[in-house]
């Protein structure tokens, strides 16, 4: 593949694509994939793996995988991809994940290809190292920030934290939600009454306070998801003789986490790094109360009149739960994020580039 030349009217790039899970990943899947009914598009990532293919096709979309030097999961160093862009012809470049190397390779490689770029920044690593790490990779790379042809951002708390440094005049365009999708799932809820966490699982995705949570409320919780803090996360559980209070169900796929959501009791995801959280608006659509860090970009959904957010402890977690309010949002509250809606926008910010 190192030979072919992409061709396409709109190139996004990113660490990782379909089927791989997170927040940049579902963006990007759910984004290209509707956009690809009006243009050529094609996508560039860091993730090829012995299980995926250097090259197929999906939902309309070409996609192109790379190998990428990226321990624990995260930087994904892959210089192919700045070699795959400046051969490129393609009319607009979509760059996403400022947290990664592929979007900073690809604004290297732009050549005169007007550039757009969603960083879904949230201003820091997840931990020590990674902080440190951010700081030095900042000084280099912040000219892809600077000087975008067009930046998005996914939530207004994330426009704020560019505006404030970088000196940048970002757009935001939320992450979004498919409603259709959510409203064909049927829930035959055979497990109820529990809260109920989807995600990566990290440290600062603050699941150790859901665990707590359970041991001094008495609340049946149920996680699913995968992560690099996971055996650290089930120790905690059988340290604290949980096991009957708290499930680990793994990776489980789009269709299972929409019948989670429709049967649990509150939705909760208290992740202190979190520039806009999909899970959250996918419980939402479900129906069901979500309890947010108020710290985060979570805190956009607040309001929602049940979205409750907190400071990321057990206690106030508790207290939510005990007095939780179950009034609904209404469906039309929640269409200015179906995915339809948001890549009609982005749409239309392509043709004002002139791209497409």
């Amino acid at each position: 593949m190192r030979c072919t030349k992409i061709k396409a009217d709109l190139l996004y790039v990113t660490h990782r694509y379909y089927p791989n899970t997170g927040g940049v990943e579902k963006h990007v899947y759910e984004l290209s994939k509707r956009i690809a009914d009006k243009v050529d598009v094609a996508v560039v990532t860091a993730d090829l793996k012995p299980k995926l293919s250097e090259f197929e096709e999906v939902d309309g979309v070409k996609v192109y995988r790379f190998s990428s030097l990226s321990p624990r999961n995260a930087y994904y160093f892959c210089p192919q991809i700045y070699q795959a862009v400046k051969r490129s012809d393609c009319r607009i470049i979509h760059a996403h994940n400022y947290h990664a190397f592929p979007a900073y390779m690809a604004f290297k490689a732009k050549n005169k290809v007007p550039f757009v770029f969603t960083p879904h920044y949230h201003g820091k690593g997840s931990n020590f190292v990674r902080n440190v790490l951010f700081k030095i990779y900042d000084l280099i790379a912040r000219s892809a920030i600077e000087k975008a042809d067009m930046l998005i951002c996914v939530s207004e708390l994330e426009r704020r934290a560019l505006v404030e440094n970088y000196d940048v005049d970002p757009v935001v365009i939320p992450n979004g939600v498919d409603l259709d999708f959510i409203s064909r799932v049927n829930a035959d809820c055979k497990m109820k009454d529990y809260v109920l966490y989807v995600g990566r699982l990290e440290k600062y995705k603050n699941v150790q306070v859901l665990i707590e949570t359970a041991k001094i409320g008495g609340f049946k919780l149920v996680i699913a998801g995968t992560g690099n803090y996971e055996k650290r996360l089930q120790e905690i559980v059988r340290k604290e003789k949980l096991l009957d209070k708290v499930t680990f169900l793994g990776y489980v796929d789009e269709a299972e986490k929409i019948r989670l959501m429709k049967c649990c009791r509150a939705f909760v995801n208290l992740s202190s790094v979190e520039a806009f959280g999909i899970t959250a608006l996918e419980a939402l659509a479900c129906g069901k109360p979500v309890i947010v860090n108020k710290n985060s970009g979570l805190r956009e959904l607040l309001k929602f009149k049940n979205v409750h957010g907190i400071n990321p402890t057990a206690e106030e977690l508790v207290d939510v739960l005990n007095r939780i309010d179950f009034k609904n949002c209404t469906y039309e509250q929640l269409l200015e994020y179906d995915w339809k809606t948001i890549a009609k926008k982005h749409l239309k910010l392509y043709r004002e580039l002139g791209g497409i």
